[in-house]
């Protein structure tokens, strides 16, 4: 089955889509809102993961072996307890700086799931990526400012080929030009692309077993060196989002 068969006989809700989208807008971390308009848009998308992930050496162990990434991912005191450097350590780090927790993720994600007509391989699949999301900030080296987000957010587009995700890049991407003020987007943009496009194929990574390596080996096994682009504009992200951040918090007061 092509990816084309999937999307023709898939059945997308354009309203419920439209309804999260204009709630996004509002507040870009009603996280549950951008899981319903993707969700709204993917109809069918599970089953090409599926059939990709059983193409894929990886994959079909995954599929074989059906390991449960969360357990690792909600073992804090574990990941707490790695040297620093390693995957893990890196994985714990960020989610406890951001206050972030991968069960608050599945909660999140449960908004506009249809569950109808999908097999448990491809609700595995689709879980396993969810629950990754974090990881990928970690390894890809983009934070969860907009910018970073935006950034997150095309490579996980190049990655999957998700509809919903590459709509919500493109409506992010002119949001993100017409709000900050000292960026140049479009370059950050076009090299999340590439870095998802040309690094490995990341949705059947069997993170469990790298936790305990160091960061850096772990980006090499997949290909993802440091973003020049991101890197170069990092202080400038910074400061334009401390901007946003102060300008919404005197609109808040007003």
């Amino acid at each position: 089955m092509t990816e084309e068969t999937v999307s023709l006989n898939a059945r997308a809700r354009p309203m419920e889509a439209w309804r999260a989208l204009k709630k996004i807008r509002l507040d870009k971390e009603q996280t549950d809102e951008v899981f319903r308009f993707v969700n709204a848009l993917g109809a069918g998308r599970a089953r090409y993961l599926a059939t990709r992930f059983k193409a894929d050496l990886e994959g079909r162990a995954l599929l074989s072996e059906r390991l449960s990434l969360l357990p690792t991912l909600c073992d804090r005191e574990r990941l707490k307890s790695l040297p620093e450097g390693t995957l893990g350590r890196a994985y714990h780090d960020f989610v406890h700086g951001e206050n972030l927790t991968p069960e608050a993720l599945v909660e999140a994600s449960a908004g506009g799931r249809e569950m109808s007509g999908e097999h448990e391989e491809e609700a595995y699949m689709r879980d396993r990526v969810r629950d990754a999301h974090d990881l990928w900030h970690v390894v890809t080296g983009y934070g969860r400012e907009g910018i970073g987000e935006l950034c997150i957010l095309t490579f996980s587009y190049a990655q999957l080929r998700h509809r919903g995700v590459g709509i919500l890049c493109a409506i992010g991407s002119w949001l993100t030009i017409r709000r900050t003020e000292g960026i140049d987007v479009l370059p950050l943009v076009r090299e999340a692309y590439r870095r998802g496009r040309d690094c490995a194929w990341l949705p059947p990574v069997a993170w469990e077993r790298l936790m305990e390596l160091p960061l850096e080996e772990v980006r090499s096994r997949l290909a993802l060196p440091p973003a020049p682009e991101y890197c170069r504009q990092k202080t400038a992200i910074m400061r334009d989002e401390m901007r946003q951040k102060s300008e919404a918090a005197e609109r808040r007061a007003a």
